[in-house]
């Protein structure tokens, strides 16, 4: 978020105001302030359940990447779940995932519609966007029109053009289905076994997860059955707002063992500072309707799998190879190919090295094509096929 600021109806000055925040999936953020500096406000428009004000300021921008996917935990949890309270837990995951998606993304002020934007439409306009598709650096969507014959077929627009007709909620709404799509919440099946699987990862015996009703659960239960919905799908990024709210010690414990081994980013609010210190890097600080971001901002460094950043795996590569070529020189055997593959099979796409998988794609590719591994990686432009899974 660039530049965003926030202010309540009725109120004469803004809680939050120009507030300029970035998260990736390498960050370990605290947000700190005082009861009532703002923070579940800056929280809440990071989520997007709210929107900041409008024009507040001429580079105010919104952003994130159209398949990411959010778990967000209130600091008031228990409102996720205080509709459902004479449902099991299982009962209240397989409500809020049945369609394929999380039903709580279209409640938010990005995605929900208006009664403006609900009311009867003229012949011509976009009834439904239904899916999208990449055209060269082209986002387009699939849209139905009002009118459209039984036989017609969809309309193809760029997303630019729908966002300036004022279908940006249509828009966002597709991109949450695709994005749960992608996590497989589509083909996750809602069972009864599959779900309490779930819930015993968060201590939630099937006692509790199948047999009792939420409103019968503790307070901490109802914490880690909110935890455990906000994860059924998977999420890049956690967002948590007073989470060691009715944790007891044990169970705070275990959340702060969960979160480092977590790959994804973490965005969390809480005034217990042990907890914090003990996970971020990076925090921000609200007062005076202000946003100060300290420490370590984790913007480039993204993690790989095996626990470096692709910064400091390129450096530990690139002195393997100085070291290949020191022993070459001194006479030493060296193969040959783990030379070549350092040296100049990189990515032509990340820039990144190759990794084995890719390796041993573009060998059996180079193979059938009966050219040498070097050159047929160099011939690979964003034309060719293999640039779609590189």
């Amino acid at each position: 978020m660039e530049h965003v600021s926030y202010t309540y109806p009725g109120a004469s000055e803004p809680t939050v105001r120009d507030a300029s925040v970035r998260v990736c999936l390498a960050s370990r953020i605290a947000v700190t302030g005082r009861n009532g500096a703002g923070k579940s406000t800056l929280i809440k428009m990071l989520v997007q359940e709210t929107e900041p004000d409008k024009d507040s300021h001429p580079d105010q921008e919104v952003w994130k990447h159209r398949n990411l996917r959010i778990a967000y935990v209130a600091q008031h949890s228990f409102h996720h779940v205080e509709q459902h309270l004479n449902s099991s837990p299982v009962d209240y995951i397989k409500w809020r995932f049945a369609d394929g998606y999380d039903r709580e993304d279209m409640t938010k002020a990005s995605t929900e519609l208006t009664e403006e934007e609900l009311a009867p439409k003229k012949l011509g306009d976009v009834d439904e966007v239904l899916g999208r598709r990449k055209n060269g650096r082209t986002m387009e969507y699939e849209c139905s029109i009002i009118g459209q014959g039984q036989y017609e077929e969809n309309v193809y627009m760029p997303v630019e053009k729908l966002i300036e007709m004022g279908y940006q909620k249509l828009v966002t709404q597709c991109d949450a289905k695709v994005a749960a799509a992608v996590a497989g919440l589509d083909i996750r099946p809602l069972v009864i076994k599959e779900i309490q699987k779930h819930l015993d990862d968060f201590n939630l015996e099937s006692e509790y997860g199948t047999h009792s009703k939420i409103r019968l659960l503790s307070g901490g239960q109802k914490v880690k059955l909110v935890l455990a919905a906000a994860m059924w799908n998977r999420p890049h990024l956690i967002v948590l707002d007073e989470p060691t709210n009715y944790l007891d010690r044990e169970a705070l414990a275990a959340l702060t063992e969960a979160i480092k081994a977590f790959s994804g980013g973490v965005v969390i609010i809480s005034h217990n500072s042990e907890f914090t210190k003990a996970i971020c890097t990076e925090s921000w600080h609200v007062e005076n309707h202000v946003c100060t971001v300290e420490g370590d901002v984790k913007e480039t460094s993204l993690k790989t799998k095996v626990g470096m950043t692709r910064k400091e795996k390129n450096t530990k590569e690139d002195t393997e190879l100085a070291t290949i070529n020191d022993s070459e020189k001194d006479g030493v055997n060296v193969n040959k190919t783990k030379l070549v593959h350092k040296e100049h099979l990189k990515n032509p796409r990340s820039l990144d090295y190759l990794t084995k998988v890719e390796l041993r794609k573009l060998t059996k590719l180079a193979k059938t094509a009966g050219m040498p591994l070097k050159d047929y990686v160099g011939k690979i432009t964003k034309d060719s096929p293999e640039w779609k899974w590189l």
